[in-house]
């Protein structure tokens, strides 16, 4: 699949789900919606691009970080993208289990906002 063809593409459900990814690339997924379960179980990512999620057209990320490694910068990019996206309306769930809890800094703050704005969010540590 080409870069082009990633620009395309709206759903990712399960895209990369259960391989053995331990980090990932910064590619185009702007025409995203859906990313449901979309790396889960891949227990050792650990590296995801911050700014991965800047130009979303959807928030069905529920489960799509279960199961994986991801450091706490890695959490907190995808907290803060997700933020930047500024999705308000439609399907708003993010879901991320296992690695690193998001920091009190940057990560806690960003699920504030998403909060605000209708978002489910439920990351490792609880917060």
């Amino acid at each position: 699949m080409t870069t082009e063809s990633y620009r395309e593409a709206t759903n990712f459900r399960a895209a990369w789900y259960g391989n053995s990814l331990t980090s990932f690339p910064l590619i185009d997924t702007s025409s995203g919606t859906n990313f449901y379960s979309a790396w889960r179980y891949n227990a050792e990512l650990v590296d995801f691009p911050a700014n991965f999620f800047d130009n979303i057209k959807g928030g069905n990320l529920d489960r799509a970080f279960d199961d994986t490694n991801l450091n706490e910068a890695s959490i907190d990019g995808i907290l803060v993208s997700l933020v930047i996206s500024g999705i308000a309306t439609g399907t708003r769930n993010f879901g991320q289990s296992g690695g690193s809890s998001p920091s009190a800094a940057t990560g806690q703050p960003a699920i504030d906002t998403l909060r605000s704005r209708g978002w489910t969010v439920s990351v490792t540590g609880g917060y």
